[in-house]
């Protein structure tokens, strides 16, 4: 504000009115970091698991979801499949 002396605002003028605007950017720009680091939006742009289907069975294998014989079904299944298409997928 000009108050017809000529000058612009003192010291504590500028820091009245620039304290409000730093609060609101570093409000605004916490909000947007904490929204960034969110687990919801961390888990909405995971990128897919892209493991072979042997490595799955064996950590599934591994962790007590199946068993010997149904990993090795399993397993027979998936080669049988990869020499009937070439070995492509």
């Amino acid at each position: 504000m000009w108050y017809g002396n000529g000058y612009g605002p003192n010291l504590w003028e500028w820091l009245v009115m620039a304290t409000p605007m730093f609060l609101i950017w570093g409000v605004l720009a916490w909000g947007i970091l904490t929204f960034l680091g969110s687990r919801r939006f961390r888990e909405s742009h995971a990128i897919p698991d892209r493991s072979e289907p042997e490595e799955i069975l064996r950590r599934r294998f591994a962790a007590g979801d199946i068993d010997e014989a149904e990993l090795d079904r399993r397993m027979e299944i998936l080669h049988a499949n990869s020499q009937r298409t070439g070995g492509v997928r």
